[in-house]
């Protein structure tokens, strides 16, 4: 996976909105389409060239990755302001398309 300056290979902050119309909280999230190069909304691109690794590396971090409102534990919990998750993901898988998902546990107000 190719990243820009602004990103390293560890952590990146991605930004997508979930669909509008669920019966229930998913159990699975895609967090990344397949193919070859990704424009986020924001107009920043990258290459996912080893989604497998992306994967791997969740997985030698052994942390679960939050999923929060408005990028929060980036920016208001460094400053020791509130930063609540929606979700923990709790597992990242490949699929056959190249396509990364996550497994996510949501917390109470995230599954409102």
């Amino acid at each position: 996976m190719t990243l820009n300056k602004q990103q390293t290979a560890h952590q990146a902050a991605l930004n997508f909105e979930l669909p509008q119309v669920v019966s229930a909280a998913p159990e699975w999230i895609q967090l990344l389409p397949g193919g070859s190069v990704l424009v986020g909304r924001d107009g920043r691109s990258w290459i996912n060239s080893a989604p497998e690794g992306v994967v791997g590396e969740f997985v030698v971090g052994a942390k679960d990755m939050p999923l929060d409102w408005e990028h929060s534990t980036e920016l208001k919990a460094p400053k020791g302001e509130e930063a609540p998750a929606a979700g923990w993901f709790k597992e990242l898988q490949v699929r056959v398309d190249g396509s990364i998902w996550g497994r996510i546990e949501w917390t109470d107000k995230g599954r409102e």
